[in-house]
């Protein structure tokens, strides 16, 4: 009888531990949501392997949806991955992916940046609904290798598996049980016993195989429950997004009925332990999980949809984030209506410590001059930014910040690509025809640097001439930078003119103020920028004389002659 008294103490005193260390780790949750709210996070603490899973979700929405998003080379040109991993405080896997695709997916729809504005600025003027609601999705997993689209489709192939072997093996230990009762001996129990050692055996054999499987039920029950729990809080801003998931959620029950084996997350109550042992001699979770994957292969449009709901609510409130964490940013006002354009004041580089600002407003091309470091790639990415944010987070990293809905679209980073064996130019040529071939209802906002760069000066000249000129031509507004001096003349007529310049110090060191100013570049610095990484003094001379010769005649002297 002690024993049992024992027993019963052990039991309430592991019960009651759960519920403090349980009640603790929610107050050190809060703690931590308060405390990276607004933040940036650390390069050590980039998670690649989300990267890797935002980006194969994106392939499949690209794949399944017939809409403009930013292609693979504008986003490298512009670093969204690098800014996505910087920023995504998201608390889900949901939230993480949705904010990816968020990012690479311009919305043309006014009434969609309206709602997502009312819901970020909720959730950034509501901080205790903010760290309730992030609380939720903390609560859900997080982990990488869940692939949404990938899973589903395994569940309707591929699982079933040994159903009816499980069955067995519980109605085997039912079975050998039953004798060593009735037999009475001790010889008996050496047969439940066997049977058990079995059922371990083969579950650990079956376990191995399932384990991906019992990881995505585990993440679709997660997701269900973070749907209720939205419901249940009955947030205003939330209020289409409820009742959508008001309308999903009862399509669901069957599969979280039949996952009743599978916890939703993995912990040391007393709870949990006890079903881990269960599971290993009846193997509920294995019989669980076929009953689970077959309700929900029934109704994988009702997951994915709750999937991207509760992923699009953590995208925002990470947008929220985002804004919070910034010196300054601005809601931006578009427009489909009049000539393409875009206008700005006090933009800056999201990435830049220290940036310096650019005012601009125009309905015309703009061609960009200036020496090499100056500023002209990173003005061309703010710009083009700033653009892609306005249609996607409804935040602009300005003053302020108005225009045209565009399809934007850069060629500037690139490289040779060394698996296909096409060289630079052919990479170059091929990155502006895409460009080129863009079209439909709404205006492309282009951003080329260095045009054309990878062949020889007299036909990069002719060849860049001709393709801002028909780029000019077509449904765009085009943003180009350029070494080039000479195309400042030939497009005079169809391009404005800005540049950025550099000075020297008392040094004679390059200085860079990387303020935009208007009409083409007067000055190069290419050769000083020889003297200030210490090259010898008898390359630069031998090369100022070379570049004055040429200035003043238009041909080229070898060295020798130019010095003498």
């Amino acid at each position: 009888m002690e024993f049992l008294y024992l027993l019963l103490a052990a039991f309430v005193f592991f019960i009651v531990k759960g519920l403090i260390d349980k009640h603790r780790n929610a107050i050190k949750l809060h703690q931590r949501i308060e405390r990276e709210y607004g933040t940036f996070n650390e390069e050590d603490d980039f998670n690649i392997l989300y990267g890797e899973d935002a980006k194969v979700f994106f392939a499949e929405e690209r794949a399944r949806n017939d809409r403009f998003v930013i292609d693979d080379i504008t986003a490298n040109d512009l670093d969204l991955d690098l800014i996505y991993l910087m920023t995504d405080k998201t608390g889900s896997a949901a939230g993480s992916v949705c904010y990816y695709n968020m990012l690479r997916t311009p919305t043309f729809d006014e009434s969609e940046l309206k709602k997502r504005e009312d819901i970020i600025s909720y959730f950034s003027e509501n901080k205790e609904k903010r760290v309730n609601t992030q609380m939720t999705f903390t609560n859900m997993s997080k982990s990488h290798g869940f692939h949404l689209y990938f899973i589903l489709e395994q569940f309707k192939s591929t699982l079933d598996a040994n159903a009816f072997s499980q069955y067995l093996n519980i109605f085997l230990l039912v079975a050998a049980v039953i004798f060593a009762v009735i037999n009475n001996t001790p010889g008996s129990l050496l047969f439940p016993i066997g049977v058990i050692i079995y059922n371990i055996t083969t579950y650990y054999m079956a376990k191995s195989k399932t384990d991906s499987y019992i990881y995505a039920i585990r993440n679709i029950i997660s997701i269900i429950n973070a749907g209720h729990r939205l419901v249940d809080a009955d947030i205003p801003v939330l209020k289409e997004e409820n009742e959508k998931l008001k309308k999903l959620l009862p399509k669901l029950r069957p599969v979280k009925k039949a996952s009743w084996a599978i916890r939703e997350t993995v912990s040391m109550d007393i709870g949990s332990i006890l079903l881990d042992y269960a599971n290993l001699i009846f193997h509920f979770d294995l019989i669980s999980l076929n009953n689970a994957a077959k309700s929900a292969a029934k109704e994988t449009d009702t997951i994915i949809d709750l999937y991207k709901t509760v992923g699009y609510i953590d995208a925002l409130i990470c947008v929220s984030s985002m804004r919070a964490s910034s010196k300054k940013w601005c809601v931006p006002e578009l427009t489909k209506e009049g000539k393409p354009h875009v206008s700005f004041k006090g933009a800056y580089h999201f990435l830049l410590n220290d940036p310096v600002t650019s005012d601009l407003d125009t309905e015309n091309h703009v061609l960009i001059t200036g020496s090499n470091a100056s500023g002209k790639s990173t003005f061309l990415k703010t710009v083009a930014l700033n653009a892609i944010f306005s249609q996607t987070i409804h935040t602009c990293f300005a003053e302020s910040y108005s225009g045209s809905f565009f399809k934007t679209m850069t060629g500037m980073s690139l490289s040779d690509d060394i698996v296909s064996g096409e060289s630079y130019y052919i990479t170059e040529i091929k990155a502006l025809k895409r460009i080129m071939d863009e079209g439909g209802e709404y205006p492309v906002l282009c951003f080329v640097d260095e045009v054309l760069r990878g062949t020889n000066t007299v036909e990069r000249i002719a060849a860049s001439t001709s393709s801002l000129k028909y780029l000019a031509d077509q449904n765009k507004l085009v943003f180009a930078a350029t070494h080039d001096i000479e195309l400042t003349t030939l497009l005079k007529d169809i391009y404005l003119n800005y540049h950025f310049e550099e000075s020297l110090d008392e040094d004679g060191d390059v200085y860079f103020d990387y303020v935009l100013k208007t009409g083409p570049s007067k000055t190069r610095n290419a050769i000083l920028m020889l003297k200030t990484y210490g090259y010898d003094e008898r390359i630069i001379q031998n090369a100022t004389a070379l570049a004055e010769e040429f200035v003043a005649s238009g041909t080229w002297n070898n060295p020798s002659e130019a010095k003498g």
